[in-house]
């Protein structure tokens, strides 16, 4: 009896480190190393320390969740949390899961802080000075720019109408 308990035990160990897929990442460019490789369905933890760039609300299926914009000091990132308090500034050391969701125009990959704590206060966030040819969807993703160009045309955010984009030229 004993040794199909822990046989029981090791069988689930090894389930749970399957449907989590493995090792925890670290910081928000380790995220997309493993999100370039990895299935749907399959969801990998992490734990990493940042700031919070940016706090909104959102509706989802199971109520009020906080979209919160994490800064790990290179790269960031848009997560789900009902982690509450949550302030543009704090530091906090965050942990939860992610990966990719499969809708109808292809996978679209996802965040959940499970954990946040606050540890600290950062800087006040100042828009980054870019040139527009210098603009990276990776680096700038999300992150407030200050640019300069003509707008060649505009429309407003499908999604968010309150938003547009901006075409410069």
């Amino acid at each position: 009896m004993r040794r199909c308990r822990v046989l029981f035990c090791l069988l689930f160990a090894l389930a749970a480190a399957r449907l989590l897929g493995g090792e925890s990442a670290s910081s928000i460019h380790e995220m997309l190393l493993v999100l370039d490789r990895t299935e749907p369905t399959r969801h990998h933890p992490f734990a990493l320390t940042g700031s919070v760039y940016q706090v909104g609300g959102a509706k989802r299926d199971a109520g009020t969740e906080t979209v919160v914009v994490i800064d790990d000091g290179q790269l960031l990132i848009s997560a789900f949390t009902r982690v509450s308090g949550l302030k543009p500034g704090d530091v906090i050391a965050a942990s939860g899961f992610f990966g990719l969701q499969k809708q109808s125009y292809g996978n679209e990959p996802y965040v959940v802080v499970q954990q946040a704590k606050a540890i600290g206060r950062a800087p006040d966030i100042r828009p980054v000075p870019r040139r527009l040819q210098d603009l990276s969807s990776q680096d700038d993703n999300l992150r407030l720019v200050e640019t300069s160009g003509s707008v060649i045309d505009y429309r407003p955010d499908e999604a968010d109408p309150e938003f547009l984009y901006l075409i410069l030229k």
